[in-house]
């Protein structure tokens, strides 16, 4: 099992609903059946007392192996509204290391 960390900096234009009830599912339909899970963590504090966290929300998706999400990821055909200007811009994955 492999995890893909997806880091998402602190925003104020950050969409909690749109994020859990339209892109969140949007991801799991088109990285199907490859994706096993989904871990949506919040960032509520910094560090230091005081200061905000680094990241409003790490999104953590889980597959079997590093292969099995390169195949899911370079199949994934993302519907031209998903990325259109009146959308939010899509996310952008992390490097994955091997």
């Amino acid at each position: 099992m492999i995890k893909v960390g997806v880091f998402y900096p602190q925003s104020e234009k950050f969409d909690w609903d749109y994020y859990l009830n339209r892109h969140t599912p949007l991801i799991q339909k088109l990285l199907a059946p490859a994706l096993k899970k989904v871990d949506i963590e919040k960032g509520i504090a910094g560090g230091a007392p005081g200061t905000a966290a680094t990241y409003q929300t790490v999104c953590n998706l889980h597959f079997d192996s590093v292969e099995v999400f390169q195949t899911a990821f370079t199949r994934m055909q993302v519907p031209s509204w998903a990325t259109s200007p009146t959308t939010q811009t899509p996310s952008r994955l992390c490097r994955l290391g091997k």
